[in-house]
Parts: structure tokens; C-alpha cells; sequence
């Protein structure tokens, strides 16, 4: 352990890294210490994390599928929460759940240690985020179930069955309607191309992963539109057990009263690093206490997860008023009397329990000009307070405001939550894992158009950029979708670049790495430099070259066929590469393309 520790402390210098993965030393070391991979895994530079894509794709080459295992993970590991967590419950239920292992992944070896302690169950297993088993399980569980997307040196193995549930119903734009869409969420639609079956509560929900994602046309994946799994939890939770979970979470809770809580969505520029003041929780709880009866009611507030996350790391104190983002919200929501919210998509779920929901909406006008939202406000299913003193007021005035808004809220509730019948999860275990039935779902492929995946080149201004603005402003999108693969490292003006390109383009930018194992190292160097198909190579080499750089387009574009494929720079001798491997691809010259 000794040697794995100077290793891991001196990788962050990529030159040693290299190093040690060539020789085989990194992997052996790993491999042996990697109960002690999180304490050390700190110490390890961005660049360092070549070791972690190692372990993967070590472990992608000697792991088979297991038919009965299932991996669960829910934002990044943030506990057993969301739809997730919901399927996993349900599954608790029934007669076949000791047939299956399950896989929980969490962030934290605390977190890790507390939930082994509470399941005593020999089939259930939890594991680190972004440690060796971590990627061990991720190649050898048949059926992934993620709310968000896996990282990004995931890439799905054949038969592997991806089932994404993501995490709500926005009233907040998404994907490529927001307008930096395109610059930001490189991982999520990296992700999106990889997965077979995208869970949906509804129509709109179908939609937005048809368009806001652009994957009508181009995803081989499903929609199962059955409903929200979390919302399960809102008629299968047990009241006193959810309780029980609260007080060793450390909320302060007195049974006897009634709850209102506030379940505010993220703020700021950027979901990585959302504001985490906690003043404005502390200034509305004392304000909504003047206009209650404390002997009643009591206020609890719920943090967006990313928020409690960052005020947790940063060492800020919250009181017990305070829900974890470990605690499932939609449990939480069981026993909630009255929701008070903001654009966050938790009230959507809420409308299933039909109890009043109330709307604190300080910076309307910023937000819209900032994010963009689906709905206007007058599609709200409950009153809008813009400052704390009106918010109260709504309070005095519960049974009126109910009354007023009860038929736009059933207009709501009908449409966001008309699948939530408290059997979705059920639904999902028996079609998708038990008998893994896809034949009725939908299909993105209504269009029917040619998909053409281009490379753009650097996108530095030229002639190359020229002829490509050219030809993305030539092109008949009634019967091409186009799909532009750009690098990922770009000056700011090339962003700008990419922000105006056609909306119509779907934009990727490539990110992460090549995940090879040490034995390929020397392989993934001739890919970048040389050209396979003008390489004298014996068959088995040039097979070795070939698996190599598809297992590499898995990871960057997914399972997507492509009718054709072209390099704008023409002279990317990687790419060339990576098109030329795809198996139901033709890759064409520009002047071919020219001629389509």
C-alpha cells in the first residue's frame, strides 16, 4: 500500500503517469490497494485521472455481463433517492428481488459504511462513484438505471440495457433550448446517445427529449411514457418510517403538526457552482412563522441537492430545519401539507398529492432572461408571491386560494401527472427488466431523414470554416439531420462560433478521453497518428486498431448509425480513423458530400 500511495501522490505529472500505465506497475498496484482508491484519489490531478480511465477499460475488456445485475445511481451518487430509488423500492417488494444483485452507487465511503449498516441484505451492494468497483460494476451490471448520466469515460457494452428515468419535469428550459446548451451539458448528451430507454411521466416530458434534446432522428434508444417512477412515493411511503429517516437525518420534526415546506430550485450562472447563500431560507422561515399558528404548523426547507451539497462543503451551519439531499424528497413530499416552490420541477410531483402549492417567485424577470422558461406564469396551479410579506399573507388565506385555483391546478395535474397511478416503477421492472419488451414504446425515428455526422476541424477562421458555414447554410434539412462533431478545447470566439451555428445542427462537443488499458497505450498513440487503412498490418493488428477506435466512437457519439461521415478538416488523421471503423457508416469526401 506503501507503493500505491507514492504512485497515486506523484501522478500529478501526466509524463509519470504514462509511465506507470505503460509498464503495467499503475495497474497491478491499483488493482491490489483499491479498497484505499478514495482516500488517495484526491491527491490525483485531473490529469492523473488517466489511471482511473485505465482501471475502465481494463475492466471493459475482462468483464462479462451479469444477467441478473443491476446498477443503480442517482446524481452522481448523491444516495437512494429519485426514480432511482423509487424502482429499487418497488423491486423490494416482489418475490424475484433475491434474483437479481443490486449495485448502489454512492458518493462517499460515510455514506458508503451508514447504508451497509441499514441493509442487512446479501444481494444488495454500495459502492464509491469513480473508484476501481465502481468501474468494475459499470462493465458487468446488464441494466443501468441513472437519473442523470454515468461519467465520461462510460461507454455502453453490447446488450447492456441503459435506462435513463432523469430527474423531473422542467418548467426551466433544458438541453438546447438553453441558450448556452450547446457549450454546456457536453456529458448529459454524450450519455442521452448511449442509452435504451428514456423513462417519461408524459407528452411534454416525451418531447422535450425529442427536441430539447435533439434525438429525434438520431437516438436508438425508447420512450416508455408510464409515468414519474419517484411519484410511486407518493402513495407507497410509510409515514412513520419517513419520520423515523428525517430524525436520523437530523430534522427536528414534531408528528402532531402539519408541514409546510420549502423546496426551492438552483440558482445561478452555472449548475457546477450554483449560489449557496442560506440567508434567504433563514429571512423566509422567521417571516412565514409570523403569519402561522406554530402550534399547527412547522417549516422545513428542502435544498435543491447540488445546492446542499456545495453549503455542506463549504462548511456552512444549517439548523435542524434542513432536509438532506440524502433523504428522498418525493418520500419527503408523503407528508407535506403545503409545498411552497419556485420553477423547480418538484411541484409537478406535488400536484399528484393534490394539496396546495404555493409560488415564491422573487426574480421572475431575471430568470427568464437568464434561463428561459416552457410555461408562462399564468400557467401556475397555485398564487405567486414576490416578496416574503406577500408569500406570508397567502398563508392566512389557505382554504380561499385552493378554491380558486382548483380548476387550473386539475388542468395541470392531469396532464403532468395522469400516469402516476402509484404502479409506474411496477411497470417499469416487468417491461424493461424482467421481460425486456421495447417493441411497444416510441420510437425517435419518425423523420426518417439521412444523418450525416460531420467533423468540423478547429473551427478557426479560414477557408475550412468557410466552406463548412457554406455548406451548413446550403443544406435541406427536410431531408438531412446533421450532426457536427467539434473539439472540445475552443477559444472563446469559436464558442461564439458554435452558439450562432443553425439550430437545426446538432451540435457535439467531444469530451473526456480515449479509455484504453496499458496494452493498448501504444495502439491509441498509432490512432492519433497514422492511418489504419494505409498501414501495412497483419490481420490481427489491424483488427486490434479497428475494435479500439469503435469502442472509442461507443464513447463519444453512442450507439447512433450514421449514414455518412466527413471530415471538413481533412486532414484529421484521429477522426478518418474513428469514421472508418463505423460499421453501418459510409464515410465520403467533401466533394461527395457536395454531390448528395
Amino acid at each position: 500500500m506503501t507503493k500505491v500511495k507514492g504512485v497515486v501522490q506523484n501522478m500529478g505529472n501526466i509524463t509519470n503517469a504514462k509511465t506507470w500505465i505503460k509498464s503495467g506497475h499503475l495497474w497491478n498496484l491499483l488493482r491490489k490497494g483499491k479498497d484505499k482508491w478514495k482516500h488517495y484519489q484526491s491527491r490525483i490531478s485531473p490529469k492523473g485521472l488517466d489511471a482511473l480511465r485505465l482501471l475502465y477499460a481494463q475492466y471493459y475488456q475482462e468483464c462479462n455481463l451479469d444477467e441478473n445485475m443491476i446498477l443503480y445511481e442517482a446524481y452522481a451518487g448523491r444516495g437512494m433517492i429519485c426514480s432511482p430509488y423509487a424502482i429499487f423500492k418497488m423491486f423490494g417488494q416482489r418475490s424475484d428481488f433475491t434474483q437479481y444483485s443490486h449495485i448502489w452507487v454512492v458518493e462517499s465511503e460515510q455514506q458508503q459504511q451508514k447504508l451497509k449498516e441499514s441493509y442487512n441484505n446479501s444481494n444488495v451492494e454500495f459502492v464509491v462513484r469513480d473508484t476501481p468497483l465502481y468501474c468494475k460494476y459499470l462493465c458487468t451490471a446488464k441494466f443501468l438505471i441513472n437519473n442523470l448520466s454515468f461519467p465520461t469515460y462510460y461507454t455502453k457494452k453490447n446488450k447492456q440495457v441503459y435506462i435513463n428515468t432523469w430527474h423531473g419535469i422542467p418548467l426551466k428550459t433544458i438541453g438546447f433550448d438553453i441558450p448556452e446548451g450547446r457549450i454546456t451539458g457536453l456529458n448529459t448528451i454524450r450519455n442521452f446517445l448511449c442509452v435504451d430507454v428514456f423513462l417519461s411521466p408524459n407528452r411534454f416530458m416525451t418531447e422535450c427529449f425529442q427536441n430539447a434534446f435533439l434525438l429525434e432522428g438520431i437516438s436508438e434508444g425508447k420512450i416508455m411514457e408510464s409515468g414519474m417512477p419517484r411519484n410511486d412515493n407518493l402513495f407507497h411511503t410509510c409515514k412513520s418510517e419517513i419520520v423515523e429517516t428525517l430524525r436520523k437525518a437530523g430534522v427536528k420534526l414534531d408528528e402532531k403538526k402539519k408541514i409546510i415546506l420549502y423546496a426551492p430550485t438552483w440558482k445561478g450562472e452555472k449548475y457546477s457552482s450554483p449560489d449557496t447563500s442560506t440567508e434567504l431560507y433563514f429571512q423566509l422561515m422567521e417571516e412565514l412563522e409570523k403569519h402561522i399558528d406554530t402550534q399547527k404548523y412547522q417549516i422545513l426547507v428542502k435544498p435543491h441537492q447540488i445546492v446542499y451539497k456545495h453549503i455542506v462543503e463549504k462548511g456552512e451551519k444549517l439548523t435542524d430545519k434542513f432536509i438532506p439531499a440524502t433523504v428522498d424528497t418525493n418520500e419527503v413530499l408523503s407528508i407535506v401539507d403545503i409545498l411552497v416552490s419556485d420553477y423547480s420541477s418538484i411541484y409537478f410531483d406535488y400536484l399528484a398529492s393534490r394539496k396546495p402549492i404555493l409560488f415564491y417567485i422573487p426574480d421572475l424577470q431575471d430568470y427568464q432572461k437568464q434561463r428561459g422558461l416552457y410555461f408562462g406564469i399564468d400557467k401556475l396551479p397555485g398564487p405567486i408571491a414576490e416578496n416574503l410579506q406577500e408569500l406570508g399573507g397567502l398563508l392566512e388565506d389557505i382554504p380561499t386560494l385552493t378554491e380558486h385555483f382548483k380548476d387550473k391546478y386539475e388542468q395541470e395535474r392531469q396532464w403532468a401527472c395522469g400516469n402516476d397511478d402509484g404502479m409506474v416503477c411496477e411497470r417499469v421492472i416487468e417491461e424493461l427488466i424482467v421481460r425486456t419488451n421495447t417493441e411497444k414504446l416510441i420510437s425517435f425515428h419518425a423523420n426518417k431523414k439521412t444523418k450525416i455526422l460531420a467533423y468540423s476541424g478547429d473551427l478557426q477562421p479560414g477557408e475550412e470554416r468557410n466552406r463548412l458555414e457554406n455548406w451548413i447554410a446550403a443544406v435541406d434539412y427536410n431531408k438531412y439531420d446533421v450532426t457536427l462533431l467539434v473539439p472540445h478545447t475552443a477559444t472563446e470566439s469559436v464558442l461564439n462560433w458554435i452558439k450562432g451555428v443553425d439550430q437545426r445542427v446538432r451540435v457535439l462537443r467531444r469530451t473526456g478521453k480515449m479509455a484504453v488499458t496499458k496494452e493498448q497505450y501504444k495502439a491509441a498513440d498509432i490512432i492519433e497518428k497514422k492511418s489504419i487503412a494505409n498501414m501495412a498490418l497483419d490481420a490481427d493488428k489491424r483488427k486490434e486498431l479497428i475494435k479500439i477506435c469503435q469502442i472509442e466512437v461507443v464513447r463519444t457519439v453512442g450507439i447512433v448509425k450514421f449514414d455518412y461521415a466527413v471530415d471538413f478538416s481533412g486532414k484529421s488523421i484521429f477522426y478518418q480513423n474513428l469514421f472508418n471503423s463505423m460499421e453501418y457508416t459510409k464515410v465520403i469526401t467533401l466533394q461527395q458530400l457536395e454531390k448528395l
